[in-house]
This record gives C-alpha cells, sequence and structure tokens, in this order.
C-alpha cells in the first residue's frame, strides 16, 4: 500500500507538472499569435503609411517644379514692369524734345515770310517776261495798257508766293497744328484710353499713369475729366 500510494503522488507530480508545463505553452503560444497579430496589424499599417508618404512626396516635388515655375514667371514680370516703368519715366522726356523740334519746324516755317523782301517794280530785266504775257493776252483778245504790266509782275508773283507756301502767316501754322489735335473725337479718345488701360492692366497703377500721359498728350489736361474718364474706363473692363 505504501508502495502504490507513493507512485501515486510520483504519478500526481508528474501530471501537475504537465498540466502546469501545457498551461505555460498555451499561454506562450498565445502571446506568441497576439504578437504575430500585432506585428500582422503594424506591418499593414506601415504599408499604408508608406504608400501615402510615396503619394505626398510625388505631391510635393510638383509643388516645388510649380513654385520654381511661378518664381521664375514672377522675376520675369518683375523685369518686364522695370523696363515699362523706365520706358513711362522716359517718355516725358522724349515728348519733350519731340516737341522741341516741332516748334524749332514751326519757327523755321514762320520765318519764311519775314525773309521775303517787300514787293516792288518789276525791273527791266523782267519785261521781257512781262510783255511776253502782253502778247499772250492780245492774241487771246484782251487788251491790256502801260499800268497794266505792273498789275500782271504783281500777279506772276503772287501765283509764285502760293505755289512755294510764301503767304502763309506764323499764326495760320500755329492754328493748323492746334486744330491738327482737335480732328481726334472724344469718343475715339476714350476708346483709345480704353486699349492703352487693358494693354498694360497687368501692371497695376501703372496702367492708370500711362492711361494719364495719353489723355494728356490728347489735349485732355483737365483732371477732373481725366479722373472721369479713367473712373469709366476702370469700370467698364471689369
Amino acid at each position: 500500500m505504501a508502495e502504490t500510494d507513493k507512485h501515486g503522488e510520483k504519478t500526481k507530480v508528474i501530471c501537475v507538472n504537465v498540466n502546469e508545463e501545457i498551461i505555460r505553452l498555451l499561454y506562450s503560444v498565445k502571446n506568441k499569435s497576439e504578437f504575430i497579430r500585432e506585428a500582422v496589424k503594424d506591418k499593414f499599417i506601415y504599408e499604408k503609411f508608406r504608400d501615402e508618404y510615396t503619394n505626398l512626396k510625388g505631391e510635393i516635388e510638383d509643388l516645388r517644379t510649380e513654385n520654381d515655375k511661378l518664381k521664375t514667371e514672377n522675376e520675369k514680370i518683375k523685369t518686364e514692369r522695370k523696363h515699362y516703368e523706365e520706358k513711362i519715366k522716359e517718355e516725358p522726356e522724349r515728348t519733350v524734345e519731340r516737341q522741341k523740334e516741332e516748334n524749332k519746324a514751326l519757327h523755321k516755317a514762320a520765318k519764311k515770310p519775314k525773309e521775303v523782301k517787300e514787293e516792288k517794280k518789276p525791273e527791266k530785266t523782267e519785261l521781257p517776261k512781262i510783255l511776253e504775257k502782253n502778247e499772250i493776252m492780245l492774241e487771246l483778245g484782251k487788251t491790256t495798257r502801260e499800268p497794266n504790266i505792273i498789275k500782271v509782275a504783281k500777279e506772276e508773283k503772287e501765283e509764285k508766293e502760293e505755289i512755294t507756301g510764301v503767304t502763309e502767316k506764323p499764326e495760320d501754322l500755329m492754328k493748323e497744328k492746334e486744330t491738327e489735335n482737335k480732328k481726334i473725337s472724344e469718343s475715339d479718345i476714350i476708346k483709345g484710353a480704353k486699349e492703352i488701360y487693358n494693354k498694360y492692366k497687368k501692371y497695376g497703377k501703372s496702367a492708370i499713369k500711362i492711361t494719364k500721359k495719353y489723355l494728356q498728350k490728347r489735349g485732355i489736361n483737365d483732371t477732373g475729366k481725366i479722373n472721369e474718364i479713367i473712373e469709366a474706363v476702370i469700370k467698364n473692363t471689369r
């Protein structure tokens, strides 16, 4: 009986140890499965974020490329704007120089009548031409007398003056220049201002300055009138 009890206790101890080992192994398997599950989950998340990261990286590169293009275009616009600003600054000087040249031409033309000597009686050297003309008049059935010789010479001189434009006075030349500027109607001037503003609109305030210069050049010097035209132009171009 004693041996049987000892054998039974020994068996019982072995069974307990086996059960404990089984339980430990089960817990180990459970922990490993949890670990594997978490690893798989982490791998899935990693793959997902890796794809998102790749996409974002591509978008970032595209944005950088686009940004570089915008920078280049911006520099180009700055250069063009600087060029037009310099051109606008030089325009008044060019206008003044051009006006000086025109004034010189007008004064030169205006001086011509002063250089023409007063009418004088025909000299002896001119008499053959006059007599020749009188003979032609006689052939045509017209009569002429001695006092008419001077009259015919005067008519010849007036004909020459009309051909060469000597009879024009300085005042007439100046008036002709003023009327030339007035030939353009106000509607055409406003139309031209609209075209100028639309052309330079992308340069902001510079477009308004250029439009003002255009209106002043066309003879509109009243500030209120200029502002009124510019406001109308801006309103119509929106």
